[in-house]
């Protein structure tokens, strides 16, 4: 494998080894390097970054032990983690569907459940509407390169979106059709985001054995003047997904 051109950065007080895991890193994350590709010899990384066989060997060992990368004495390493997938929480962006289509991400979705029903008092007392109100709930499965990596479940009031239940949103961006069909457009959202073990038909949707830990979130959206128009619980892998959050800081 050709290693991409990269130089240490001597005068940095990073470490060269941790320089060398965080580029290394990016290149798998990125899928630059993929799953089951073999990486150079440890003597060839040596040579092309003008570092020692030490400083080599201690970057990839940190790479194994975070499972980046597999190891076996007389062979090359080799990348047995698939790409991360990044969604980026940042103030402008409410909704990740275009993001990651504009990445280059070949993206469907399959919706499992588009119906009418009374909310919970937990949904009722989130959008702010009457327990005998009728909701939308709306629960889908996310593929990425044909992989499922998200679960989750949408609930909205039909007194901003009526008949959205008869719409199809297979392979759709929710919000996208908001705007098309009800000129609604979510300004502002509230994440919570905690790791948890799913439940056991989403652990089979997502195609993962029981107790695996996912990442679990919670979001609230709002359009003109703070109206609630969107409560989902989503359930994401936790091992192809790197979450970046962006804020600002006032002085």
């Amino acid at each position: 494998m050709e290693v991409v051109d990269w130089k240490i950065d001597t005068n940095s007080p990073i470490p060269f080894y941790y320089q060398l895991e965080k580029y290394f890193e990016q290149l798998i994350e990125s899928g630059v390097w993929a799953k089951g590709i073999e990486l150079p010899s440890e003597g060839e990384i040596s040579s092309k970054y003008e570092i020692s066989i030490g400083v080599v060997r201690q970057a990839l060992k940190r790479l194994e032990q975070k499972n980046y990368i597999s190891r076996r004495k007389g062979k090359k390493a080799v990348v047995i983690s698939e790409p991360k997938v990044t969604l980026e929480f940042i103030a402008h962006q409410i909704s990740h569907y275009e993001s990651l289509k504009n990445k280059g991400f070949e993206i469907k979705t399959k919706v499992l459940e588009n119906c009418l029903i009374n909310p919970s008092e937990k949904i009722s007392s989130i959008l702010n509407i009457d327990l005998n109100a009728a909701i939308i709930k709306l629960s889908r499965l996310r593929f990425i390169s044909d992989q499922p990596m998200l679960y989750w479940t949408s609930y909205l009031p039909t007194i901003h979106c009526p008949g959205l239940e008869k719409i199809d949103l297979n392979n759709r961006s929710l919000y996208q059709v908001l705007l098309d069909e009800f000129n609604i457009q979510p300004n502002k959202s509230r994440k919570s985001i905690e790791v948890a073990t799913g439940p056991k038909h989403i652990l089979e949707l997502l195609n993962l054995p029981l107790n695996e830990p996912l990442v679990y979130i919670e979001s609230v959206s709002y359009f003109n003047n703070d109206k609630c128009i969107e409560f989902y619980e989503g359930w994401h892998k936790a091992q192809n997904y790197k979450f970046v959050f962006q804020s600002s800081i006032s002085s």
